[in-house]
């Protein structure tokens, strides 16, 4: 799933189903079996203008709860490699490759 910001283009995956930006942060809406945390995401920022930040899946949860709009996780704008005065970002994001995560 690529977003883009500024114009808010979007490609949906299997895994991210949704994206919300705030003042906080990035906040994900990712499928989960029950298990899923920020530890099961890389993240790769990329020194551009504007910035590039690549949300890597790197774990699948193998957790067999029933959760049908998923989870939540949240990445900060430092976490994300954003400076305070950052206006602008462009956010790739990916899944595991493979099958669909629970």
């Amino acid at each position: 799933m690529v977003v883009n910001s500024m114009n808010g283009t979007q490609k949906s995956t299997s895994d991210i189903m949704g994206i919300k930006f705030s003042h906080d942060g990035v906040s994900l809406q990712v499928s989960s079996g029950g298990c899923t945390d920020k530890n099961d995401f890389s993240v790769v920022v990329r020194e551009t203008f504007p910035t590039q930040t690549e949300i890597n899946r790197i774990n699948r949860d193998g957790c067999e709860a029933y959760l049908p709009y998923g989870t939540d996780v949240l990445f900060t704008g430092a976490e994300l490699g954003l400076s305070e005065s950052a206006n602008r970002l462009r956010l790739i994001l990916s899944q595991v490759s493979g099958r669909v995560i629970r």
